[in-house]
């Protein structure tokens, strides 16, 4: 203990609309052995039964707020609290038995332990998802944490005096535990996990895997980590380190335009990324500069087989990959580029391999983004109907995406092997809204459109 006599604590409990378990939480907590706390209830608007079945209980502080964020919730508490020991402990949340709180405030030993948190027990009917993370979290073995900041509010501890110091954040979503953690370890604080302390906690410390949840967490971890992507992935999987190989398909003669070479257009881009290995153009020799072949950049003689209708982008690019293969050389990703797009969002093929390899991402490529309402012709119904958002205004909807895979498309080698251009899952988009990155020489009546773009280009040069 960190004094001779038994310090106050103040427990304080966060509700709202907690009917079904704050008698349960509240019945365990007036049942502790350690007999000096007071209760403090920080409600959230609870429009249940919740408030009434509080007053069953000797308690006299009730704190009302109306907008929900955890560390705010916390600290509106303990403005409220006279102990020495401020302990927390979710409404839903069921103390095992008696010795839960003296478990907890026993830890208090020195004055270099900022916070206490127990164990976390699931339910007979928690997911298995939540009881699986739970046993794995919360062991039996006691620790001491000098670097390692993970804390949890819903079953813990902490000096009033600390908090005097490191409140918690008052804007923190959730995780203000973990924000809470970081600040104290690194001013030289220590951390307890008893797990003696224990309570029941059935939707378990992931909110039964909800990803919305999730996603917020990770964000805010990544804030409080000061996170690099680059530092999150093994040195083998990040692009330097990677085999990418760029397919450039040929099946017609593509003229100057505007003194611009369509092929050498779309090397000159492509060898200015370092982490493409090498380049293919697939095409018959009589339509390429053989003086733009280099030790990257290498040409695939296309066969008449691939000039048939039939034959889709997906075919033409798995050829290339066969074609590859076979001397023994086993790109991970390949790049689909289309040289007839001249206009090219700036650094396009960066972002695709970084989106591609810091993402996981099966494939990735650009979109144009449009709020147009689209109509789709429904045979069994002989009628048109309204595709994606119909005729909600554009502040409501979002955006449907026309896929240019022309422009940039990176996927997976085993999917290409498949004559796929992308894979049906993991998909990365890349948007744009800029018109002209649609255009292709290819569209004849695009070509003065083009040109006038061109030379405007020129003009401000």
């Amino acid at each position: 203990m960190i004094n001779n006599k038994l310090p106050k604590a103040s427990i304080i409990i966060r509700s709202k609309n907690e009917e079904d378990w704050i008698d349960h939480c509240l019945n365990a907590v007036f049942s502790q052995s350690y007999a000096n706390f007071e209760v403090i209830i920080v409600d959230n608007e609870s429009e249940d039964k919740t408030l009434e079945i509080i007053k069953n209980y000797p308690i006299k502080k009730i704190v009302k707020i109306k907008k929900y964020l955890p560390g705010n919730a916390i600290n509106e508490g303990v403005n409220h609290s006279s102990g020495e020991i401020i302990v927390m402990i979710s409404s839903h949340c069921i103390p095992k038995n008696n010795q839960w709180l003296a478990n907890l405030i026993d830890n208090f030993t020195s004055e270099d332990i900022a916070g206490v948190y127990g164990r976390q027990l699931p339910v007979s009917f928690s997911s298995p998802e939540d009881i699986r993370d739970m046993f794995i979290t919360f062991g039996l073995d006691k620790r001491i944490q000098v670097k390692d900041y993970f804390f949890h509010n819903a079953n813990s501890a902490i000096l009033k005096k600390v908090w005097n110091k490191f409140p918690f954040d008052d804007a923190a979503t959730n995780i203000e535990d973990r924000i809470w953690g970081k600040r104290v370890t690194e001013a030289g604080y220590k951390l307890v996990y008893e797990p003696q302390a224990e309570v029941f906690h059935h939707h378990g410390i992931h909110q039964s895997q909800n990803r919305i949840r999730a996603e917020s967490t990770i964000k805010i971890l990544k804030d409080v980590e000061h996170f690099n992507h680059r530092d999150w992935l093994p040195d083998s999987l990040k692009p330097e380190n990677r085999e990418i190989a760029a397919f450039i398909p040929i099946k017609d003669n593509l003229e100057t335009i505007e003194n611009i070479q369509p092929i050498k257009n779309v090397i000159d881009e492509l060898l200015l990324v370092k982490n493409i290995k090498k380049i293919y153009l697939i095409s018959r020799k009589d339509f390429i500069d053989v003086s733009l072949l280099n030790n990257r950049t290498h040409l695939l003689e296309r066969t008449k087989k691939l000039d048939k209708d039939k034959v889709s982008f997906g075919d033409v690019l798995k050829w290339g990959l066969d074609k590859v293969n076979k001397e023994n050389y086993y790109p991970d990703y390949v790049i689909y580029i289309n040289p007839e797009y001249i206009f090219r969002p700036k650094n396009l093929i960066n972002k695709l391999i970084d989106d591609a390899c810091f993402k996981g991402l099966d494939s990735v490529f650009v979109g144009y983004s449009e709020y147009t309402n689209y109509w789709n012709y429904d045979e069994e119904r002989d009628d048109y109907l309204p595709f994606g958002d119909d005729l909600r205004s554009r502040s409501e909807k979002h955006p449907l995406y026309k896929s240019l895979f022309g422009l940039g498309c990176i996927t997976r080698s085993s999917i290409i092997r498949n004559a796929n251009i992308v894979g049906s899952e993991r998909i990365g988009i890349i948007a744009t809204s800029d018109i002209k990155h649609t255009l292709r020489i290819s569209e004849k009546s695009m070509l003065p459109v083009i040109k006038s773009i061109l030379k405007n280009k020129k003009q401000e040069l």
